[in-house]
């Protein structure tokens, strides 16, 4: 059998033969890496002091903006719920009235007129429930009784319901501004500085 010479391509060819075959592109100096490595970190450094307040300063007014807008919109909604508490009331007291001939003394469920309605006829038969302001909790102010024309004599026939709300309201326009149960208070339903909202019988 015959045998192959043995290779007598020197050390440096070789190396150029390998040279030749990967292309320059792929082989870089290494200060070319180092520029590239240095380039980089410029473009991913972080945000500057300045950079960082002018952002937060966006971000809370921009907060401020929208918990603006919320807190005008739930008061909104809360004075609505007022008007529609305060309307719930008059239906059951006109209800009453109807029945009883008198309003009641007192806004409660178990309230008879003072003896003056039919057997097992209470207010509670015309209102589930006592509706109460949605910030206090309290009931809204009420007074049996009154008398609007104070030259007539007082016959439990009318009554005078208010509901103070948080905002300008179109109802505000609607309501009885000059109600009031007691001759000389005479800004107990007026639109301004506070927001009163007035109904009774009259």
């Amino acid at each position: 059998m015959g045998t192959e010479p043995p290779c007598s391509c020197s050390c440096q060819e070789i190396g150029g033969f390998l040279a030749e075959l990967i292309p320059r592109s792929c082989v870089q100096p290494r200060g070319t890496m180092r520029d590239m490595k240095t380039s980089l970190l410029k473009k991913i450094r972080g945000f500057t002091l300045i950079e960082l307040l002018v952002v937060i300063a966006i971000i809370a007014l921009l907060t401020g903006i929208v918990m603006t807008n919320l807190t005008g919109s739930k008061s909104k909604a809360r004075d609505a719920k007022r008007v529609s508490d305060v309307g719930q009331v008059q239906l059951a007291l006109e209800l009453f009235f109807d029945r009883c001939k008198v309003y009641p003394l007192l806004l409660e469920l178990d309230d008879d007129g003072a003896g003056a309605c039919p057997s097992n006829i209470t207010l509670g038969t015309f209102i589930g429930k006592i509706p109460t302001d949605p910030t206090t909790s309290l009931a809204y102010d009420y007074v049996s009784g009154v008398v609007f024309d104070y030259s007539l004599p007082n016959t439990g026939s009318e009554y005078f319901l208010r509901a103070q709300l948080e905002a300008d309201s179109p109802a505000l326009r609607d309501d009885l501004d000059d109600l009031s149960p007691e001759p000389d208070d005479d800004d107990l339903c007026t639109d301004s500085p506070v927001k009163y909202y007035c109904i009774g019988s009259r």
